[in-house]
């Protein structure tokens, strides 16, 4: 079966629905995602729905469809400028989009604490410490990316996750990602991503870990010092 690589630039919300469809069932076993939501399966939607909506009105989002037209998998980026959680509520087409607030909401008290004062202190400080504290505004950040079972995941997501690479090293940014398997990690060192740090978390009743590897894609050298590039 053929497939093709589409960004969804003004996602439909039938389109949306079906990115967080296949995302959701490719990641609803992830060691990672599991930790981060308590590993309450019933939250693995409203998870990906998150960085979904995030990625519509500040970052992309990119899909793999098959010969139907069906999507099959998706990725969220987030360019210069932009990531996932850099505001809670954001304006888009002139109305206040709450991004995590509905996700927070369905956590649990315990699990909103750990969220607030432990896992994104950690995560974020986890990438400033490896990167420097400017790297993930200066920098395409690969945060989610799914295929759904039954489809050719490694290819699909070779092809997502070049369609941006292409972009970025075209204006000579860096690209980030997190790997939370060892398959995973494979993948983008195929792609040219260098390891530079792992992180350990431990999830909120401090008896599920789960790790990150904090992945670069740098910038090819500038040979045109002319030309200046967004901060």
């Amino acid at each position: 079966m053929s497939y093709s690589i589409r960004h969804l630039s003004d996602p439909t919300e039938l389109e949306l629905v079906a990115t967080s469809k296949a995302i959701s069932t490719a990641l609803k076993d992830d060691g990672f995602i599991k930790m981060t939501i308590g590993r309450d399966p019933e939250l693995v939607v409203p998870f990906v729905n998150a960085v979904l909506v995030a990625g519509m009105i500040e970052g992309e989002i990119h899909v793999a469809e098959d010969a139907n037209g069906t999507i099959v998998g998706g990725a969220v980026w987030f360019g210069p400028g932009s990531e996932f959680c850099h505001r809670l509520v954001v304006v888009w087409r002139g109305t206040a989009e709450r991004v995590l607030v509905p996700l927070l909401a369905q956590f649990d008290d315990e699990l909103q604490t750990w969220w607030n004062d432990k896992f994104l202190p950690e995560y974020h400080g986890a990438i400033d410490q490896e990167l420097g504290p400017s790297k993930r505004l200066r920098s395409y950040h690969l945060q989610l990316i799914g295929i759904a079972p039954n489809h050719p995941s490694q290819q699909l997501a070779t092809r997502m996750i070049r369609a941006v690479l292409e972009k970025a090293q075209k204006h000579g940014y860096d690209s980030l990602a997190e790997a939370t398997n060892v398959i995973n990690k494979q993948l983008f060192e195929h792609l040219g991503f260098i390891d530079r740090g792992q992180k350990e978390f431990l999830g909120v009743k401090g008896n599920d870990k789960a790790s990150m590897w904090i992945m670069v894609n740098p910038a090819p050298p500038r040979t045109d010092a002319g030309t200046s590039y967004m901060a």
